[in-house]
C-alpha cells in the first residue's frame, strides 16, 4: 500500500454540510432517465409511451453498441418522452405502479464470483443496466464492453464540497461491497485499485478489510479524492490504454445484483447546501425527483444541483437527480449585480486569490451563491490553474490548445489523462471567467472523433 500526500488543490469553505445521519426518502412517484447523463453514447428508445416496464427493464440503448442497455430503476408505466432541439432525446419518465416487479438475474454468491467466467459477469451487468455505472478513461465516457480494461479504479475518498460520508454509504452493505469487488476483479486482467483517505481511523471495515484489491491512501485538499487524480499518481493512462472507474455506491449495487438476483438502484444521497430545507443523508433510488430527495418544500430562490457546486448538473426543482449522483446541493440563486463588487473589502466572501479578507479566517465557512462576479475577459496565464491541479501537466496550455483545436498538442499536454471534474477548481478560481470544464469536454469529444 502506498500513501500519496498532495499539496496542490483547494477545499471550498462552504456552509451547509449534511449531518452524519441517514433516513429513508419517500418512494418516488416517478423517475426519469436522462441520456445526457451518459457521455459517449447515441441513445435509441426501447419503449414508447404507455409501455409497462419492470425494474431492470431496458428503456433505451446505445446505437453504437446495442449491448449497452439503460434500464428502469422502478416498475411502472412510461408516461412521457421528452425531447429537445432537433428532437434530441432528453428524458424518459416512468410512473411507479407501487409493485416490486423486477427482472430476474442469476444468483451467484460472493465467493463463487471469483470462479465465475468474465463473460457471465459482464453479460449480467449489461442486461441489468448496471454496466453503465462504469466510466472510461480516457475521454470520461461509458466504456465499450468489448474492450477489457487495463485496470479498474475506485475512489472512496470524497473531497468535493459538502460531499457524502462514505461510511454512511457503506453501512450495512459491507458484504455487498466485497461481492462487488470480487466481480470487478474478474472484469480485468490487471488490478482493481481502491483508494481512501490516509490517517482516518473511523473508516468502514468494508474499505480497510477489502480483499482482491490493491489499496492506496491519499491525503490533501480537493481534488485529491478525484479518481482521475489518483490514477495519475498510481498508474497513469498512456496512449492506447483503457481503464475503468466506478464509485463505491455502484460497487455495492453490483454486489447486490449477484447476491439477490435482481438489479439494485439504491443511492445514498447527501442533501446539502445553504438553501437545503434540511441537511442530511437520504436513501433513495437513481433518477428520483429532486423534491422527493430534498424531502421538504424547496425555496424558489434556490438553485438545485445534482452533484457538488463545482462540477454538478443544474436541475429544476421539478426535475430529477442524475443517474450516478450521490449528492444534491441547493444554494441561493443570485441574478443581480453586486455594488462595487470586489472593490469593497467584504469579510464574508471567500476568495482563493486573497482579494477579500477570508484568508485571515482559515476555518470560517462562507455563503456561496450563483453570482458570476464579473464577465469573461482576456485569458491570461496567472499560474493559479497549476496550483489547484495536482497533476504533472500544464492546464492553461492544454485549455488553450483545445480552444484552437490542435489535437497533436492536446495529446502531448495530457488530455488523455483528464476529465472535466479534474479542472473544476479552475472554473472557481479563474480571474478570466473561462469555463474550463466545458472546453475540456469539447476537447475530449474532438479528440475521440478525430484523434
Amino acid at each position: 500500500m502506498a500513501t500519496y500526500t498532495l499539496k496542490k488543490g483547494y477545499d471550498l469553505r462552504i456552509v451547509g454540510a449534511p449531518e452524519s445521519t441517514i433516513e429513508d426518502a419517500p418512494s418516488p412517484e416517478s423517475v426519469a432517465l436522462d441520456p445526457r447523463d451518459f457521455h459517449g453514447i447515441r441513445p435509441k428508445l426501447s419503449v414508447k409511451v404507455g409501455d409497462k416496464v419492470k425494474s431492470g427493464s431496458p428503456i433505451f440503448f446505445s446505437k453504437d453498441c446495442e449491448d449497452l442497455k439503460f434500464t428502469s430503476p422502478i416498475s411502472g408505466e412510461v408516461v412521457e418522452i421528452r425531447r429537445g432541439d432537433r428532437r434530441a432525446l432528453q428524458e424518459i419518465v416512468v410512473k411507479a405502479d407501487g409493485s416490486d416487479a423486477h427482472e430476474e438475474f442469476a444468483t451467484i454468491s460472493s465467493d463463487d464470483l471469483l470462479q465465475t467466467p468474465r463473460e457471465t459477469i459482464l453479460n449480467n451487468l449489461l442486461k441489468s443496466g448496471l454496466f453503465v455505472s462504469f466510466n472510461q478513461r480516457p475521454f470520461a465516457i461509458v466504456p465499450d464492453p468489448s474492450v477489457a480494461p487495463r485496470d479498474i479504479f475506485i475512489s472512496a475518498y470524497f473531497t468535493g464540497p459538502l460531499s457524502a460520508d462514505v461510511n454512511l454509504i457503506l453501512k450495512g452493505n459491507e458484504a455487498a461491497f466485497q461481492a462487488g469487488l470480487n466481480a470487478l476483479s474478474k472484469l480485468t486482467d490487471g488490478d482493481v485499485y481502491l483508494s481512501h483517505e490516509a490517517g482516518r481511523s473511523d473508516l468502514s471495515d468494508a474499505i480497510t478489510k477489502a480483499a482482491n484489491v490493491k489499496t492506496n491512501t491519499f491525503k490533501g485538499p480537493h481534488p485529491a479524492g478525484n479518481v482521475g487524480i489518483q490514477i495519475h499518481h498510481i498508474k497513469p493512462v498512456k496512449k492506447g490504454d483503457v481503464v475503468w472507474t466506478i464509485d463505491p455506491q455502484a460497487v455495492i449495487n453490483i454486489g447486490k445484483l449477484f447476491i439477490e438476483g435482481k438489479a439494485n438502484y439504491e443511492r445514498v444521497v447527501a442533501v446539502a447546501g445553504e438553501s437545503a430545507p434540511s441537511k442530511k443523508h437520504v436513501k433513495t433510488i437513481a433518477c428520483a425527483p429532486v423534491k422527493t430527495v430534498a424531502g421538504e418544500q424547496i425555496n424558489e430562490a434556490a438553485r438545485c444541483i445534482s452533484g457538488d457546486v463545482l462540477s454538478g448538473i443544474q436541475k429544476s426543482a421539478n426535475g430529477y437527480t442524475a443517474w450516478n449522483s450521490c449528492q444534491l446541493t441547493l444554494i441561493p440563486e443570485i441574478n443581480k449585480k453586486e455594488f462595487m463588487g470586489w472593490v469593497l473589502p467584504n469579510p464574508n466572501v471567500e476568495s482563493f486569490s486573497r482579494t477579500f479578507w477570508s484568508w485571515l479566517s482559515p476555518k470560517k465557512k462562507y455563503s456561496h451563491n450563483t453570482g458570476y462576479h464579473g464577465g469573461e475577459r482576456a485569458f491570461v496565464a496567472t499560474g493559479e490553474y497549476e496550483s489547484v491541479v495536482p497533476m504533472d501537466i500544464f492546464p492553461v496550455h492544454l485549455i488553450k490548445c483545445i480552444m484552437y483545436g490542435d489535437i497533436e498538442a492536446m495529446e502531448g499536454l495530457g488530455i488523455l489523462e483528464v476529465a472535466p471534474e479534474d479542472f473544476a477548481l479552475c472554473d472557481f478560481i479563474c480571474v478570466s471567467k473561462i469555463e474550463t470544464q466545458t472546453i475540456l469536454r469539447d476537447g475530449l469529444e474532438l479528440y475521440r472523433k478525430e484523434g
